[in-house]
């Protein structure tokens, strides 16, 4: 059985890679000619990366 911070750190790492799928498959093909739809898509993948990197954190604490 994983521990409690183990647990933790693996659903929210799973969440921010899937957020971060979402982004790449779904709603960046279709800001091609958008630009504040490329820097809103920006702002968000850092945001997964960073929620990737607070679970892998988490999950190691």
């Amino acid at each position: 059985m994983l521990a409690k911070n183990m647990m933790t750190g693996t659903l929210i790492a799973v969440i921010g890679i899937c957020l971060l799928i979402f982004m790449l498959v779904q709603v960046l093909p279709k800001t091609k000619t958008d630009h504040d739809g490329h820097v809103l898509t920006l702002i968000y993948s850092v945001v997964a990366l960073g929620i990737v990197a607070m679970g892998g954190w988490i999950f190691m604490a």
